[in-house]
C-alpha cells in the first residue's frame, strides 16, 4: 500500500509535471526529426555505430571514422551498451533520444523526492526546476543525440549517494561513471579529492580517484583520433598559456549562462564547486568554440553539480535568511532566464525542404553506402556504410541539399559550404553518377553501377537512358522497409 504521506498534492503535482515535461521532450524531438532539424553530424554517426553493432555484428563501427575499427577509438564511451537492447527492438533515432529523456525524467523524480524529504516541498520544486530548465539539460534531451548524456543522471545519483553516505550505491555509480566517457575522468577523480577535503575515510576517497585515473590512462592508450586524444588536450593548454584562446569573451558568456541559476558566485560557498573545474576548463580552454553547441554533452556534469550545491547550501542555511536569499536567486533565474530559454528553444523552425527530402530518402532503394548532409543523416544512416560530405567518399548514393550560400561569392560562403561544393564537383567530375531525383535544392545521385545492378541493365544501357526515363524506372523500384532485430516490420511513422 502506498503511504498516505507520499500522496500529497505537492508530490502528485511534481510527478505530473515531470511526466508532462517528458511528453514535451518527446514531441519536440519527433517534430525535429521529421523537420530535419538535427543539423550536426553527431546524431547520425553515433546512431550508426549502434546500428552496426546490432545488425552487422561490427562492434560500434562508425564508417565516418575512416580507418578506425570502432568509435571507441574516438571516445571511450562503454555506456553505449545500455542502449542496445531497446534499440535492437526499435532501431530509430527517436528510440535513443527517448532513453536519454527517460533517464533525465527519472533523475528529476528522484531529485524531487530526495530534496522534499530533507528540505520540504519548496526547496524540492526549486531543485526540480533548476534540473529540468537548465539550458544544458535541454541540450541533452532535445539537442544532438549523444549516448554519454545519461552520464549527467548517473552523476546526480552519485552525488546524492555521496552526500547521504550510501556507500554501496556510491560504489556502483562510481563504476557506472567510469563507463561513460573519458571526459568525466577528472571530475570523477575530484570526487575523491572532495572526500579527502571533507575528511572522509579512505573508502570514500580511493574508489573515485582510482576510477578517474584508470579511465584517463585507458583513454590515453586507446583513443587515437578526434578531440579526446591526450595530445590534442595538451596542445590546447599550451595554446592557452601563450594567450591563444579564440573567442574567450564568448566562452565566458556561455559559462556565465550555465552558472547563472546560482548567481555565479554562490557555488563558491560550497566545497562541491571543485567538481565544476574540469567542465569549466573544457569550455574556456579545450573545446573548439564552434563545437560548444554540438558538443554540449561534455558539459553534462554541470547541472547535477549545481543542483547538489543548491541542496547543500539550502540544508546548511536552513532556518536562516541566507536560505531565503538562495531560494529567491533560483526563483529569479527561473523567471528571467530559465523559462524564457525553454520557451525559446521549443520554438524551432523545421526545414522548408522537408517534403523534397522525404521524397529523396524514399528513392534510396537498398542498403548501399550513402553520403548525406548532417541534417539528413538520421533518416539514412541505418546501414552498414554512411558518410558525411566531409568524408568525400564515392558512395552508392549521394544525397545533398544545395545551401542558400551556394550562389554567393566565395568569400562570403561558410567554410563548410565551400567543402561541400568541392565534394559536389568531385562527384560530378567523376562521371560515375546519374541524377535520379531533383526537387528544389535537393538532389539524389546514384552510382551507375548501382543503377545497373537494381534495374538489371548494363552500364551502356544506363548511359543510354534519358533523365526522365531513368527517373521513372528508378522510382518504380520498391523502397525497402525497416525491420528490427527480430525481423518485425517497423511502423510507418518510424520509417
Amino acid at each position: 500500500m502506498i503511504k498516505k504521506s507520499i500522496l500529497t498534492w505537492h508530490n502528485v503535482l511534481a510527478v505530473v509535471l515531470v511526466v508532462c515535461m517528458l511528453g514535451v521532450w518527446m514531441a519536440a524531438t519527433h517534430k525535429k526529426y521529421e523537420g530535419y532539424v538535427f543539423s550536426t553530424g553527431d546524431t547520425a554517426v553515433a546512431e550508426q555505430a549502434l546500428w552496426n553493432t546490432v545488425f552487422t555484428g561490427r562492434l560500434f563501427h562508425q564508417s565516418f571514422l575512416i580507418g578506425n575499427e570502432f568509435n571507441l577509438r574516438e571516445h571511450l564511451n562503454i555506456v553505449q551498451f545500455l542502449y542496445l537492447p531497446l534499440y535492437a527492438l526499435v532501431p530509430h533515432t527517436l528510440t535513443l533520444l527517448f532513453i536519454i529523456q527517460t533517464f533525465f525524467a527519472a533523475g528529476a523524480l528522484t531529485l524531487y523526492f530526495y530534496v522534499a524529504r530533507r528540505l520540504g516541498w519548496l526547496a524540492a520544486y526549486l531543485a526540480l526546476a533548476l534540473w529540468l530548465l537548465h539550458p544544458l539539460t535541454l541540450k541533452q534531451v532535445i539537442g544532438p543525440m549523444h549516448v554519454v548524456a545519461i552520464g549527467g543522471v548517473f552523476f546526480l545519483w552519485l552525488l546524492m549517494a555521496y552526500r547521504e553516505r550510501w556507500y554501496k550505491r556510491f560504489l556502483v555509480l562510481v563504476l557506472a561513471m567510469a563507463l561513460v566517457s573519458e571526459f568525466v575522468s577528472p571530475t570523477l577523480f575530484l570526487v575523491g579529492v572532495l572526500a579527502l577535503w571533507q575528511r572522509r575515510s579512505w573508502k570514500w576517497v580511493l574508489p573515485p580517484m582510482v576510477a578517474g585515473v584508470a579511465l584517463q590512462l585507458a583513454a590515453k592508450f586507446f583513443i587515437t583520433v578526434g578531440f579526446g586524444s591526450s595530445d590534442y588536450i595538451k596542445q590546447q593548454f599550451l595554446n592557452a598559456l601563450h594567450g591563444e584562446v579564440p573567442k574567450f569573451a564568448k566562452r565566458l558568456k556561455r559559462v556565465g549562462e550555465w552558472l547563472a541559476p546560482l548567481a555565479w558566485v554562490l557555488p563558491l560557498a560550497s566545497r562541491y564547486s571543485i567538481l565544476l573545474i574540469p567542465s569549466l576548463l573544457i569550455a574556456l580552454v579545450i573545446i573548439i568554440y564552434g563545437r560548444i553547441n554540438g558538443g554540449s554533452h561534455v558539459f553534462v556534469l554541470i547541472p547535477p553539480v549545481l543542483v547538489i550545491i543548491f541542496v547543500e547550501l539550502a540544508a546548511r542555511w536552513q532556518g536562516k535568511w541566507r536560505q531565503k536569499a538562495l531560494f529567491a536567486v533560483v526563483a529569479l533565474w527561473l523567471v528571467i532566464a530559465g523559462v524564457p530559454h525553454f520557451l525559446d528553444r521549443m520554438d524551432f523552425k523545421t526545414s522548408v525542404h522537408t517534403d523534397a527530402l522525404d521524397a529523396a530518402v524514399r528513392q534510396i532503394k537498398d542498403g548501399g553506402s550513402v553520403t548525406a548532409d548532417a541534417s539528413v543523416g538520421p533518416h539514412v544512416n541505418r546501414r552498414a556504410e554512411f558518410f558525411l560530405p566531409d568524408n568525400r567518399q564515392l558512395t552508392d548514393y549521394v544525397l545533398l541539399k544545395r545551401s542558400k550560400y551556394a550562389d554567393k561569392k566565395r568569400t562570403k560562403r561558410p567554410a563548410l559550404e565551400t567543402r561541400k561544393m568541392s565534394y559536389r564537383r568531385s562527384i560530378a567530375e567523376s562521371g560515375d553518377y546519374r541524377v535520379v531525383f531533383r526537387q528544389g535544392r535537393v538532389t539524389l545521385l546514384v552510382k551507375k553501377t548501382k543503377i545497373a545492378q537494381l534495374l538489371h541493365l548494363t552500364p551502356t544501357q544506363v548511359d543510354a537512358l534519358s533523365d526522365a526515363e531513368l527517373a521513372a524506372r528508378w522510382s518504380a523500384l520498391p523502397t525497402p522497409v525497416a525491420h528490427n532485430v527480430l525481423g518485425w516490420m517497423m511502423p510507418q511513422w518510424l520509417q
